[in-house]
């Protein structure tokens, strides 16, 4: 039986090339200055490091906030759930509900 890690490569090899061509063309959009008032405004590109969505997120969040400081927050203050929180909610077979409120079991 032949190894099915030469076909698991090109399969790999061709979602990557499919990736970097439908992406490339956006990455070049929107880091290429605007050229004329007539093409109207462009968003701006800001790259953001990080290993986990904790570490991630609020660069993010400071970014859109930034480049939209009218932006407003959906109503009351939100806090979000640890993927810890989410895994245990899971396990025990509840959800997670908005802040203030109990886990309730799944129906």
């Amino acid at each position: 039986m032949a190894s099915p890690l030469p076909q698991m490569q090109e399969i790999f090899s061709r979602r990557l090339r499919r990736f970097y061509s439908t992406t490339l063309p956006l990455l070049q959009y929107y880091d290429t200055p605007q050229s004329s008032p007539s093409s109207g405004p462009k968003a701006k590109l800001v790259p953001l490091r990080g290993n986990t969505s904790d570490e991630i997120w609020p660069l993010l969040e400071h970014a859109v906030r930034s480049t939209i400081p009218s932006l407003k927050e959906r109503g009351g203050e939100r806090r979000r759930a640890t993927f810890g929180e989410v895994v245990v909610a899971k396990d025990d077979g509840r959800r997670l509900h908005e802040p203030g409120t109990r886990d309730a079991p799944r129906t």
